[in-house]
């Protein structure tokens, strides 16, 4: 395969990871399953299975989504997420929890002052099984806050 065609292939592999809104809810945002994850600060990826191209940490920002926290910030945040209710992590990776909240972010940043609707849309983003319609708006509001104060507090977003 020639080098124009190769470079033709990889753009076109890129775009496509970086537009994907599909896949699992537990993938780090922008990212397809397996793919390669960017530490906050690094431009070294964490080791995985794949060695799939990852997300430029610019191309998820222009999407509004920060990056990813240190380990004391995301170990708060799963502190926080177990105060509110422990089967919100449940069986899963601390990770997916905190990809989750980063694309909560994103919701944040596009409707700051909706708040019912960043309520409604953060319930349906935090599911755990026996809770597939999420864990009702009362602590769908409180995830939403500790996702604003660990996750992205420097985004404005109307308080209740």
């Amino acid at each position: 395969m020639s080098r124009t065609k190769l470079a033709v292939v990889a753009l076109g592999a890129l775009l496509a990871l970086a537009c994907s809104q599909a896949g699992d809810k537990d993938e780090a945002p922008g990212q397809a399953t397996g793919s390669p994850a960017v530490s906050a600060g690094s431009s070294t990826p964490a080791t995985t299975k794949s060695s799939a191209p990852e997300v430029a940490p610019s191309v998820l920002e222009s999407r509004g989504i920060p990056p990813y926290p240190d380990a004391a910030t995301e170990a708060a945040f799963a502190s926080d997420m177990n105060a509110i209710n422990p089967l919100i992590i449940g069986k899963k990776e601390p990770r997916s929890i905190v990809n989750r909240g980063r694309d909560q972010c994103r919701d944040i940043g596009s409707r700051p002052n909706d708040r019912p609707w960043l309520i409604d849309r953060t319930n349906k983003r935090f599911t755990a099984p026996g809770y597939s319609e999420g864990f009702g708006l009362g602590t769908a509001e409180k995830i939403l806050d500790a996702v604003h104060a660990r996750l992205c507090p420097s985004y404005p977003m109307k308080k209740a």
